[in-house]
């Protein structure tokens, strides 16, 4: 119920200022408001349901080991984010009209982070859901893997497709009837980089 919840929050959230042109920023802020609330509900069910023995204190050599664990997934976050924000920057500096492109790319670009949402959610929810399935039978995780890959490709190729048909009306609404033609002509063209990833 907790994680369905801080899901809505986060997609309604996400989508919304998307809507209202507060990109990265909006992102951004979204991930830190619907982690509070996660931080909030997770204390009251700890609260709730446990009673930790004794004064709270920091276990230093468990904060290192995780740092040490987890920097290479830092890492590749850190890389992804750069990756998918990158050809804004290019855009911006090598075309002579490179503010009136960016303009048109993100018109396009809304809709597909947007969209994004959904498998980065979905994937969120499967990882532990895999990883556990691991210890158990590599067969099976094998088989739930392939069955999540078809799902989100049964997903994909039909919004792909569905916004290459619409692109003109979605860029219509996200920013307007001047950044149409090329919105739309980019959206239907970067779409299908949903399927693909």
């Amino acid at each position: 119920a907790m994680t369905t919840l801080t899901t809505i929050i986060k997609v309604g959230l996400g989508v919304a200022v998307l809507l209202l042109g507060y990109s990265f920023m909006g992102l951004a802020a979204v991930s830190i408001v619907s982690n509070v609330i996660t931080l909030v509900i997770l204390l009251v069910l700890a609260r709730h349901n446990f009673s930790l023995p004794g004064p709270w204190k920091v276990d230093w050599t468990l904060q290192r080991q995780m740092v040490r664990l987890g920097f290479p997934l830092m890492l590749i976050h850190m890389l992804q984010t750069i990756f998918i924000s990158i050809d804004v920057y290019l855009l911006r500096v090598m075309l002579p009209n490179g503010e009136e492109v960016v303009g048109w790319y993100n018109s396009a670009y809304k809709w597909i982070n947007a969209l994004q949402i959904v498998p980065s959610f979905f994937t969120l929810a499967l990882f532990p859901i895999i990883s556990r399935e691991i210890k158990r039978s590599l067969a099976s995780a094998q088989r739930m893997y392939t069955l999540s890959l078809k799902l989100m490709l049964l997903l994909a190729l039909p919004i792909a497709a569905s916004v290459t048909f619409l692109a003109y009306l979605l860029v219509a609404i996200v920013g307007g009837r001047e950044f149409l033609p090329q919105g739309a002509i980019a959206l239907q063209i970067v779409i299908w980089a949903i399927p693909i990833g």
